[in-house]
């Protein structure tokens, strides 16, 4: 009787074939042996040998592709010898076929190892091996199959650096993310990142990608389509990333705006902008700067009051203030929708040291019994609460916007909108620490984050030379001109039916009279005088070849209000006085 075949393990030869069979064609180790961890489906990460640190790259395989390559090359190999004796014609062209193609297909993929090495080993590996123990991936798992990294993501703002993150990670806190995008941008040099978390499901990642710029430059020219349409509301702050438009709604979001910045981040630049626009849709602008040429563009603009020195400061303050008031009952009387006047911009230029001289000027010049804080800090104050109902928008700047600097933290909250440029870690705490993690601060010119209702956006600041400012700035609709200290009086405050209103139509020269309330109650009594009797009454500190240089060169020296018969031209006291205190030495 004949005696069934078996192997040595004892079992029936079939049992073993189908045993094998199985084996060979799910990819799984013909001896039985597992060498990884790896499944039909996803590939190993862990070698099952002792004597190795990571499994081969066979035995790293998942399943599937063992089964296609067993089956690539064995179903040839056993179909070519049939089709040679049935078809050999057929059998030719198509081994022809498959051996060109499988030689063009690893060439290339031999070309693309060997052109990939190096990127590899630059940033590939050593990014992995920095976060691998981050993440909490397996020491024997290979770089490449944890973090893709594009060869062009230096450059391609669209290039997605992706890292599979293992299913165990937990670590969920902002921390441990902050962390992971802090090690993708030290090790592959990039200094802002969008970092995208999908731990959801089975196979959890997370894509890194180059936050997108914006320009590097925005000139006028460039700008000047968007400026022109915007609304009258929402002056342009900048150019975004994508060529976007940054704006804020004086009206809708917010009626002020703090800018802080460090020496050279464009203040300056960014405020000139700003104005002009402004004065463009018939504003007017009180610009107080104790430096007293921040913004040369506007000497002698008809709608610009420029002050430099602290007791013009405080009377312009309170001026403004009192204006408020006006402007509030005319909406108490009139409604909501009363036209309480043009638009009025109160620049505050390097505002740290305005609101130190003010406070040691008045402490100065205080009456006796005068309290001790400013009047014009407490009229600021008033300024900023008065909000988008009455038209008056102040614009601080300053390099560290403390609260101290402002008037109090509780004036500070008054400004929604804050634009921040070379800013340190400390200064972006304290202005806006809603917004967590800080971007990184840039020292490219003009380059500023605005940050508005919690959400930072990074915007180039336009550029305008100083006469593109002042052509600007002139050329619009009828603008709101400034009226001297005599006119009105002293003290006189408008009725509702002198509010002034802007005409739609007519002379684009044709100009609004904007009337400020001064804080002196003191009727105006001093008549016009010649330029020589103004130097030996009222500004003796002054020459006369100094007042008539002045007269032809200088665009702030005083109109004449009156001429003699005998042609001499005659001038207010206190416009002259005005003029005297606020001149620029360097023009006499």
């Amino acid at each position: 009787m004949a005696q069934r075949v078996r192997i040595t393990n004892g079992e029936p030869a079939i049992v073993t074939l189908f045993r094998f069979s199985g084996r060979f064609l799910s990819g799984r180790p013909l001896d039985g042996e597992p060498r990884s961890n790896s499944t039909f489906l996803r590939p190993g990460t862990e070698a099952m040998q002792k004597h190795r640190e990571r499994p081969t790259w066979w035995a790293g395989l998942p399943g599937w592709k063992r089964a296609a390559w067993r089956m690539g090359v064995s179903v040839p190999a056993v179909t070519t010898p049939i089709g040679y004796f049935m078809a050999p014609v057929a059998t030719a062209v198509a081994d022809g076929t498959l051996i060109s193609g499988a030689t063009t297909y690893g060439g290339w993929k031999t070309y693309r190892a060997i052109r990939g090495r190096k990127h590899r080993k630059q940033w590939v590996e050593p990014l992995a091996a920095t976060l691998g123990p981050v993440i909490k991936v397996p020491p024997t798992m290979r770089a490449t199959d944890f973090v893709t990294v594009p060869e062009d993501f230096a450059t391609n703002e669209d290039a997605e650096i992706v890292v599979r993150v293992p299913v165990a990670y937990n670590q969920f806190d902002t921390g441990s993310r902050q962390r992971v995008s802090e090690i993708i941008s030290a090790k592959l040099a990039l200094e802002d990142l969008n970092v995208s978390w999908y731990l959801a499901g089975s196979e959890p990642y997370m894509v890194a990608q180059r936050a997108p710029r914006p320009p590097d430059k925005v000139t006028f020219a460039q700008a000047r389509q968007m400026l022109d349409s915007a609304p009258d509301s929402a002056p342009v702050l900048g150019v975004g990333v994508r060529n976007r438009v940054v704006s804020v709604d004086l009206d809708a979001e917010s009626p002020h705006i703090l800018i802080s910045a460090g020496s050279g981040g464009g203040k300056s630049v960014l405020v000139r902008s700003i104005v002009a626009q402004g004065l463009r849709r018939g504003a007017f602008a009180v610009i107080c700067d104790v430096k007293r040429v921040s913004h040369s563009w506007a000497r002698g603009l008809p709608s610009v009051e420029y002050h430099r020195t602290p007791e013009l400061i405080h009377h312009a303050i309170i001026k403004l203030a009192a204006e408020g008031d006006r402007r509030y009952d005319v909406i108490d009387e009139r409604g909501e929708d009363a036209d309480v006047g043009p638009r009025i911009f109160l620049v505050l230029e390097e505002l740290n040291a305005t609101m130190a001289r003010l406070q040691k000027w008045w402490q100065a010049n205080k009456p006796q019994g005068a309290p001790r804080q400013s009047p014009a800090v407490d009229a600021l104050g008033d300024v900023l609460f008065m909000g988008r109902a009455a038209k008056i928008h102040c614009i601080a700047i300053g390099q560290m916007m403390t609260a101290k600097a402002t008037g109090g933290p509780e004036i500070r909250e008054n400004f929604a909108t804050r634009i921040l440029a070379r800013y340190s870690r400390n200064a972006w705490k304290m202005l806006v620490p809603e917004v967590w993690p800080a971007p990184k601060s840039s020292r490219h010119a003009g380059r500023v984050q605005v940050v508005l209702a919690g959400t930072a956006h990074e915007a180039q600041a336009v550029f305008m030379t100083n006469e593109e400012a002042r052509t600007y700035a002139t050329t619009g609709l009828p603008v709101a001109t400034p009226v001297s200290a005599s006119h009105p009086s002293h003290g006189q405050r408008l009725s509702p039916e002198t509010v002034p209103t802007r005409p739609t139509t007519g002379d684009p020269a044709t100009t609004v009279p904007l009337r400020l309330v001064h804080s002196d109650n003191s009727p105006q009594q001093n008549p016009p005088v010649g330029l020589r009797m103004a130097i030996d009454l009222y500004i003796p500190d002054v020459s006369l070849a100094v007042v008539r240089k002045a007269r032809t060169r200088d665009p702030e020296f005083p109109k004449p209000v009156a001429q003699e018969r005998n042609g001499e031209k005659l001038y207010d006291p206190q416009d002259l006085i005005r003029w005297a205190q606020n001149r620029i030495r360097s023009t006499g």
